[in-house]
């Protein structure tokens, strides 16, 4: 299960904020900041020509990180619905798969993950239905020495558009009243808005406002 709080920032000027950390001196609150690491991501969003992925309520993404591929299988929030998300909390089933390749759903290595989603697609074949790219800053967020969560702040392209977010992402050993209390303060930098959009869903709104990709 995938716990994590979404912002959108509506201007540049707290994403800089934010990426320096400048005004927080290293920390959030009660929360410490540990070393920034600067990641280029490229994400592609599968699913079948007749959407089986997403009418069975998952996304599938292909990330290309580092020399390393993802396979990511999560649940979603159709757009009809999204209205049912008030916070900027996100919850979400999640799989993942790592592969040295590129390589199609019979051949990895997450028997469940696989399983999964081929009882959903068959012998369908998957076709890329956007693509994103970003450049994610990242910092691990510390209570004393227990790492409680992962700040992600995200220049992010697709298409034509460019959006800026501030993903902050539970740890194993972290709480959702680490969380909350991070979010608590998060809220107070000016330009920062809850968002219940994953970017699955931005990203599908936009390329159906682009009337590229028919009705579902």
């Amino acid at each position: 299960m995938e716990v994590e709080a979404k912002f959108s920032i509506d201007a540049a000027e707290s994403y800089q904020l934010l990426k320096t950390i400048a005004r927080f001196d290293g920390r959030i609150g009660d929360f410490s900041l540990g070393e920034s690491v600067l990641i280029q991501v490229d994400d592609t969003y599968l699913d079948t020509p007749d959407y089986k992925v997403l009418k069975a309520g998952y996304a599938l993404r292909q990330r290309s990180q580092q020399g390393i591929v993802i396979m990511t299988l999560k649940s979603v929030l159709t757009l009809k619905s999204a209205h049912i998300a008030h916070s900027a909390i996100h919850r979400r089933e999640e799989w993942e798969v790592i592969l040295s390749d590129i390589a199609p759903p019979n051949r990895w290595p997450d028997i469940t993950m696989r399983n999964r989603l081929l009882i959903w697609i068959g012998d369908a074949p998957l076709k890329p239905l956007f693509s994103l790219k970003q450049s994610r800053c990242v910092r691990p967020i510390y209570h004393n020495e227990r790492l409680v969560a992962h700040l992600s702040l995200d220049n992010v392209s697709q298409s034509a558009q460019q959006y800026l977010e501030a993903e902050v992402e539970l740890a194993e050993s972290g709480t959702e009243s680490d969380l909350k209390a991070i979010i608590a303060y998060l809220e107070t930098v000016p330009g920062l808005r809850p968002d219940p959009r994953s970017k699955f869903e931005r990203g599908l709104a936009l390329i159906r406002t682009d009337n590229t990709t028919g009705a579902l």
